[in-house]
């Protein structure tokens, strides 16, 4: 498993960071993450994806994230 729950993510290929809210094995011996973000609205998202469309995030020296949790 390349991720713990908490910690922030984004997709590969996009700069919306989100944060890994419940982890799941999946059938293709691999696992998928719920990950939570708010929307340029304002407004809570969640959507599942494959850890393998994911990277991880650091934040930026002197910064950190602050987590989403929708539950």
């Amino acid at each position: 498993m390349k991720f713990k729950i908490g910690d922030p993510v984004k997709l590969k290929g996009s700069s919306q960071v989100m944060t890994i809210q419940l982890i799941n094995k999946n059938n293709n011996s691999s696992y998928d993450c719920v990950c939570n973000w708010i929307d340029k609205e304002g407004k809570p998202q969640q959507q599942t994806y494959d850890e393998l469309s994911l990277n991880p995030v650091t934040p930026p020296k002197g910064r950190q994230f602050t987590t989403v949790n929708l539950t």
